[in-house]
């Protein structure tokens, strides 16, 4: 199977290894507190105007990602079956053992998940292949949701919503809001007597230009080393931002336009102008080691940083970071989002005790309980909760930075069809090729064009 390395689960695989330790009842958690008790969880679920046991007695398993998020919400599992009546067995492993036992669950048909943790540029290739349910089936149907008490759609944002869409269809309920975020520091941009964030690319080059100081710090760094979940993930939003797509609405590929190699042309020589050596192979641990060390000023990646490059112990620029949406291109400001979403096999038999249980993972109250700077969520109204700032100076800059940033996601931003994993890497590799100097932006992208009609004409797009 192709990978399609994922840019946030790589990083908080390696950035947030930390051990659950305590109880709920003492609400000991990740980095020292629960948010919310399991009297307040309780409470706030008797609110909703449905039988939370109507399906008491049932067995359901669900499979997720080894990372704080589900592994905080495992801890909480036992409130879901106090609540319900339904046991749960959970199931965390390492993503790509994730993408392999789901892809092979739904090709036999076999139900061994009944609720699974999906990626969604893999999401597609899923409907494609008739294993997910549509979860407006049950989002609509008021004896298993009480749209009101669980506030969708008006709690979560619209471009993540959409992001857990094929074809209009809702798959997938988003479980945290992440994607790219502008960071940058602050007291060098002081020192240059720069007024505050790049508003625009204009500013974002003359910005680097001027904080660029080879040998010791690199007036920009973005990820070069190609992959779908690396180097495109950041240039995409230079794509749109720049006036370029993918496809036209007849699925030709528009990656030879003037829009797209013009985003080509600026990535590659902002980085190879004002960025560190080699920065066309560096991936995201490099930039977050420069970050911590001091090495770099400026860059637009994941939000997830943002708990490592503040920790005095592990970063010597903590408390030195700023947060901003990212500059705007011709075409505007565009974030690529991502979050990891829950969706149903649609080979179950449980599917609305896998429903209760989606929609309890992703209810307010528990995502108020489990989060915080370290743990993502998907509502608007938990993410901008400031009981999560006491023991964090910088975070209110964050979330604000972060829900600012938001609200230009396009879930659009990568594509969303079954082809894109492949697609996206012969891209990377393109992009990569340009950063290195190997080759001008007009060839290579003319170039990988050509090899994306192929794999369009081949998946018969053009019948």
């Amino acid at each position: 199977m192709r990978k399609c390395v994922s840019f946030l689960v790589l990083i908080l695989g390696v950035l947030f290894l930390i051990s659950c330790v305590g109880s709920l009842g003492a609400q000991e958690y990740f980095y020292g507190k629960f948010f919310a008790s399991e009297e307040e969880i309780l409470n706030s679920f008797r609110q909703a105007a449905i039988d939370w046991r109507q399906f008491q007695g049932t067995e359901i398993t669900f499979i997720g990602n080894s990372e704080p998020n589900q592994e905080s919400i495992a801890k909480l599992i036992p409130v879901f079956e106090k609540l319900t009546g339904i046991k749960v067995t959970h199931e965390l492993v390492n993503e790509e053992q994730l993408r392999q036992k789901i892809t092979v669950d739904l090709a036999a048909k076999s139900a061994t998940y009944d609720v699974m943790l999906l990626d969604p540029g893999y999401m597609a290739l899923y409907v494609k292949s008739d294993g997910l349910c549509n979860l407006e089936d049950f989002l609509n149907n008021s004896s298993l949701t009480d749209l009101e008490w669980y506030a969708w759609p008006d709690d979560f944002p619209e471009g993540f919503r959409q992001m857990g869409q094929v074809n209009g269809v809702q798959y997938g309920i988003p479980l945290h809001l992440s994607g790219t975020l502008f960071m940058y520091r602050k007291d060098l941009f002081q020192d240059k007597g720069l007024p505050g964030a790049p508003k625009t690319m204009d500013e974002l080059w003359n910005y680097a230009s001027k904080l660029n100081n080879p040998g010791e710090v690199y007036g920009i760094a973005m990820r070069g080393m190609a992959g779908s979940g690396l180097n495109v993930f950041i240039w995409s939003c230079f794509l749109k931002s720049f006036g370029g797509d993918w496809f036209d609405d007849k699925w030709n590929p528009l990656l030879d336009s003037p829009e797209a190699i013009k985003s080509v042309e600026f990535y590659a020589n902002i980085l190879r102008n004002f960025g560190p050596p080699g920065v066309s192979s560096w991936e995201w641990s490099k930039i977050l080691s420069a970050m911590q060390t001091g090495k770099i000023a400026m860059t637009i990646d994941t939000p997830a940083f943002g708990i490592s490059i503040e920790n005095p112990e592990k970063s010597r620029t903590a408390g030195k970071w700023g947060y901003a949406p990212q500059p705007a291109g011709p075409a505007g400001i565009t974030m690529d989002p991502y979050s990891w979403y829950v969706g149903i096999n649609k080979n179950t038999s449980k599917k609305e005790a896998a429903w209760l249980f989606i929609s309890w993972m992703t209810s307010k109250e528990v995502q108020k309980a489990i989060g915080g700077p370290t743990i993502y969520v998907s509502r608007i109204s938990v993410n901008s909760d400031p009981r999560w700032r006491e023991d964090f100076p910088w975070l209110g800059e964050w979330q604000e930075a972060l829900m600012e940033n938001v609200k230009y996601a396009d879930p659009d931003c990568r594509p969303r069809i079954p082809e894109y994993p492949e697609i996206g890497n012969l891209v990377g590799v393109a992009i990569e090729e340009v950063i290195s100097g190997q080759k001008e932006a007009e060839n290579a992208m003319k170039e990988v064009n050509q090899e994306i009609r192929k794999i369009m004409e081949k998946a018969g797009y053009y019948k």
